[in-house]
């Protein structure tokens, strides 16, 4: 049921864009404004905004698989994944992207790069330079396509939907405002720990898809780091994928359409990446219904 999951889950994103109608986070950010009216600490705080939902699903789907038939599984795993996945359409807000800095347009460049990011604590900044700006977005569509599906997939190949729904959460809650400080930063620390183990697969998956050689030098450097934050690690991988070492030193001008390229290569790089882990989805899927 997993990989006939994916392939229906892949199918309406390629028909939406993206989770479409599923991805109604209102619920969620009700539930967390309760949460907050709690004077509990963050850890409490955090098993009742993560963990007990994900109990209950993990509860409910043992109950269909034991007592009911496992082809309903497939009525769970497709909503929940929908759901798990990121919010909006990449493709979109990377043309945003694209069409601000075709038109010279630094303000629209950086409003782009702000939407693409999910930390609203930082802010593209129009007065700096545009090979600034650009390594700020590079950096955003790095993270933004990483979290957006590849987490997801790998959590629920590792847990099922309990997995992709612990994922989707814990990043929620790490950027609810809604939310204290100290829990905030404690959903934070789990989305790092989530996070961790995928970008290091993540890494094997853009080697072998780019440039294995170049992509190597970096895994010597951040490969088993415990430091470092996911979007510097995605972005690091990729640009050793793609050979784009000492592309940040050189200089770039408003317009300059190597700045496109790399986006364009980045966004191929990802969708390569992707189709190597359904591929190997499905061979897994083969070996184990054979």
């Amino acid at each position: 049921m997993g990989f006939l999951s994916i392939v229906c889950v892949l199918t309406l994103v390629q028909w939406w864009g993206s989770g479409g109608p599923l991805q109604q986070d209102g619920p969620f950010m009700q539930w967390a404004k309760w949460v907050a009216t709690f004077s509990a600490s963050a850890l409490v705080q955090l098993g009742l905004l993560v963990f007990l939902p994900v109990l209950v699903l993990l509860a409910v789907c043992l109950v269909v698989y034991q007592h009911l038939s496992p082809l309903l599984l497939l009525l769970i795993n497709v909503p929940v994944l929908l759901y798990a996945l990121g919010r909006g359409r990449l493709d979109a807000l990377v043309q945003d992207y694209r069409d601000a800095w075709q038109d010279q347009d630094k303000g629209a460049a950086c409003e782009a790069v702000d939407a693409l990011r999910l930390d609203g604590e930082y802010s593209c900044q129009t007065d700096g330079q545009w090979q600034g700006v650009h390594a700020e977005a590079f950096q955003a569509v790095s993270y933004r396509g990483f979290e957006r599906m590849f987490s997801v997939l790998f959590w629920f190949a590792i847990l099922g939907a309990p997995g992709a729904l612990l994922y989707r959460l814990a990043a929620q809650s790490a950027r609810s405002e809604a939310l204290p400080q100290g829990s905030r930063s404690l959903s934070y620390r789990l989305l790092w720990i989530l996070e961790w183990p995928v970008a290091r697969v993540y890494y094997l998956s853009v080697a072998i898809v780019g440039d294995f050689v170049a992509c190597a030098e970096r895994w010597r450097v951040l490969g088993l780091c415990m430091k470092s934050p996911t979007p510097m690690v995605v972005e690091a991988f990729n640009r050793g994928a793609l050979g784009l070492d000492g592309a940040l030193v050189r200089e770039l001008a408003a317009g300059d359409l190597a700045a496109l390229k790399e986006i364009d290569q980045l966004v191929s790089l990802m969708s390569r990446a992707m189709i190597l882990w359904v591929c190997v989805a499905a061979v897994i899927a083969l070996l184990l219904g054979g």
